[in-house]
């Protein structure tokens, strides 16, 4: 996937091992693995992600959310 976003500075993918990390935000609670957010540039807001596993219905939800204004100033996780 991340070929895909090769080159789109509006996005940044990072991979977290929820049982060797410990997260004070609750914001970003699971359930279950592998659980999968999005963060809002600017805002922060976090949404978990419910949307289908395959690749395509990620780079969807992806390129429909992440635009300039949506996610500038994003800080890398």
């Amino acid at each position: 996937m991340a070929d895909e976003l090769k080159g789109d500075d509006t996005v940044v993918l990072a991979k977290m091992d929820g049982t060797a990390n410990e997260v004070d935000n609750e914001e970003f609670a699971t359930s279950g693995f592998p659980t999968l957010f999005w963060v809002a540039g600017d805002t922060k807001k976090v949404v978990k992600y419910e949307g289908g596993r395959e690749k395509a219905d990620i780079l969807a939800y992806i390129k429909e959310h992440a635009t300039k204004t949506y996610v500038a100033g994003h800080e890398e996780l």
